[in-house]
């Protein structure tokens, strides 16, 4: 297994599934060294002469307390919220630009499928007008 997503409706079971998770871990010979949790008293280690310090695996993945990575996607633990990033950089208005730049959100879990799906619309009849990958788009869709 890679990763593991899971919860619980109290922090007291939150710890007693880390615990369970940690002790299947060590009797496997491996470290649970992803942990991350919105409840502070959960991110700390709890196990005797471990260091306040990050661990290696969460310095190498950039987490900080506050921030780390849900499937992909920006969590914000403070505030137990998830985003979807969009590319900021102006598209040219081309058939391969368009496409370019919708492949550029990632969205697993369909977060934000309202949105993308306009765009997917733009492309969908860039496509049945058949126009070339690199010649600028009509104006109607380039202002869709």
């Amino acid at each position: 297994m890679d990763d593991l997503i899971s919860g619980a409706p109290t922090v007291r079971q939150a710890q007693q599934q880390k615990e369970g998770s940690t002790k299947i871990f060590t009797d496997a010979k491996f470290t649970l060294h992803k942990w991350n949790s919105n409840a502070a008293e959960l991110e700390r280690d709890n196990e005797p002469g471990s260091s306040e310090d990050q661990s290696f695996a969460k310095q190498q993945l950039g987490t900080t307390m506050e921030l780390t990575k849900l499937l992909g996607l920006p969590w914000d633990k403070v505030t137990n919220t998830l985003s979807v990033c969009f590319p900021q950089q102006p598209v040219e208005p081309t058939k391969r630009e368009v496409l370019s730049h919708l492949a550029k959100i990632y969205d697993p879990l369909g977060l934000v499928s309202p949105t993308t799906l306009c765009g997917k619309f733009i492309f969908r009849d860039i496509c049945e007008r058949k126009l070339p990958w690199d010649t600028p788009i009509s104006a109607d869709l380039d202002k869709r």
